[in-house]
């Protein structure tokens, strides 16, 4: 014998006596009636209307952006940085607001990207109507700090920016003699120390002196040997006006008859006064 629900037995009498119907207790009220078609669909046009509002707003072309423009690149290939940044704005947070939406841009992940692909002093990022500005300082490679084997880029400042990669680059190597420990972002070089030792490449390119390495030693930095081929020194002051040394340096070239691998070093920081000194 199947057993009388009481509880829904109660509950229908309690209805039934006030003056407003519960439909789950009405036995004259069918199931569907509950939720009609009519209402269904209002519901699912409204749900539609939504997701389409949604959609066009991440979507709608007018709020992406499309273009990409790169400025202040010296030795970067431009086409190269802007390909990064597209990439960075490819593709869509959980698969739903697109990254190139203009209120949605991953610029931190952009910075990040060129970080890590190019030696920068700073990012610039600028959103103008539909088009990316990214306006990008370099840092300058300026020489190769060697210490032991290891060699290091060295920017204008006299900071470490990165360690070399296996492709060679045309820099003039600076060997630290004292062979001391360093690290990428660290100071190797004050300014003044700096300023001096770019200004003598600088100038002894003008001058058309090849040059092997430069020897370097911080606590003596009046005392800069420059290795030149075949392997003698050139020992300079830095601080001192270089034009005039190195045009001592030449003298001596021009007047000496001998072949130069017969040096070991020709001192020209005093002047007048030239010291050199065979093997």
């Amino acid at each position: 014998m199947q057993r009388r629900n009481f509880l829904h037995r109660l509950g229908r009498k309690k209805w039934a006596s006030s003056p407003y119907k519960n439909p789950y207790f009405d036995a004259s009220a069918p199931l569907g009636s509950r939720f009609s078609f009519q209402r269904m669909l209002t519901v699912g046009l409204w749900l539609v209307l939504f997701v389409a509002l949604f959609l066009g707003l991440f979507w709608t072309p007018i709020l992406r952006v499309d273009e990409v423009r790169v400025s202040g690149v010296r030795y970067i290939d431009e086409a190269t940085v802007q390909a990064r940044v597209e990439e960075a704005l490819s593709g869509a947070y959980v698969w739903i607001i697109p990254r190139n939406h203009r209120f949605f841009l991953p610029l931190e992940r952009i910075r990040e990207s060129l970080g890590e692909a190019f030696l920068l002093n700073t990012v610039d990022l600028r959103s103008t109507g539909r088009a990316l500005d990214v306006v990008i300082s370099e840092k300058l490679s300026r020489a190769l700090w060697r210490v032991g084997p290891a060699s290091y880029i060295m920017d204008e400042h006299g900071v470490i920016v990165g360690e070399q990669g296996l492709e060679p680059l045309p820099l003039v190597s600076i060997v630290d003699v004292r062979e001391e420990a360093v690290s990428v972002g660290q100071r190797v070089l004050s300014e003044e120390e700096s300023i001096n030792l770019l200004e003598l490449v600088s100038v002894l390119g003008e001058r058309g002196v090849a040059i092997s390495e430069i020897l370097y030693d911080k606590d003596q930095p009046y005392f800069v040997q420059i290795v030149v081929p075949p392997g003698y020194k050139v020992i300079v002051d830095p601080a001192t006006p270089l034009a005039e040394q190195l045009d001592r340096y030449t003298t001596v070239l021009r007047t000496d008859s001998r072949d130069p691998s017969v040096y070991e070093y020709i001192d020209v920081r005093f002047g007048n006064r030239v010291y050199v000194k065979d093997r």
